[in-house]
């Protein structure tokens, strides 16, 4: 595979591992809503959110992680991981829980710097003027 033009091997290869594991880890967790694995069911309760709501954040973690880790999708994919990690940080907000909601941000930053790298028509939309 040839490096993407104007995008360095080593952007390339840096903005990959960016986008993996975020994706890999929201993968996960959304293979566990969608089982309804006890860990998860037990984390909604402690937020007060219904066990209702299992299928439908386990559908957006599922299709934001695999749409993130295909190049032809993974702006669209970082567009849902966006969402599903900002409800993520906002319920550690709500629930008062004043450093839970770093884990998250982090992990959407370190997603759209990795698409940013790797992706160079995110670069001509968002300029950074060196």
């Amino acid at each position: 595979m040839s490096v993407t033009e104007g995008t360095s091997k080593a952007a390339l290869w840096t903005g990959r591992i960016l986008v993996w594991i975020p994706s890999l880890f929201i993968l996960s967790g959304g293979i566990n809503s969608l089982r309804h694995a006890q860990m998860v069911v037990e984390g909604l309760k402690q937020f007060g959110f219904p066990e209702s709501l299992l299928p439908f954040m386990g559908t957006v973690a599922l299709l934001g992680g695999l749409m993130a880790l295909i190049p032809a999708t993974e702006v669209v994919g970082g567009i849902l991981l966006t969402a599903y990690l900002g409800a993520a940080a906002m319920a550690h907000i709500l629930a008062h829980q004043p450093m839970q909601w770093l884990a998250p941000t982090a992990f959407g930053i370190a997603v759209w710097i990795g698409l940013y790298l790797k992706e160079p028509r995110l670069r001509t939309v968002f300029p950074v003027k060196r």
